[in-house]
């Protein structure tokens, strides 16, 4: 599975033989990663974060309201 990892990123260019069991590769890019690059990488990974946790805080806000209404009836039943 790593092969068709790596062909994904579209950073390698290859064909997998079947027959033979093996992959040719036909060309490859080199990426490097700059102090900016990883910069802007914690900074955008670290507002994906937040902002799930965000999320998972309301989601329990509202569950926790839904018990309350769901009781409420069951006691006005």
């Amino acid at each position: 599975m790593i092969s068709f990892t790596v062909l994904k990123t579209k950073l390698v260019r290859a064909k997998l033989d079947q027959a033979n069991q093996s992959v040719v590769v036909s060309s490859t890019m080199h990426r490097t990663f700059t102090k900016q690059h990883w910069h802007s990488l914690h900074q955008l990974l670290t507002s994906w974060r937040d902002n799930l946790h965000g999320i998972r805080g309301q989601v329990g806000h509202l569950a926790t309201a839904q018990v309350e209404m769901a009781r409420q009836m069951q006691q006005q039943s």
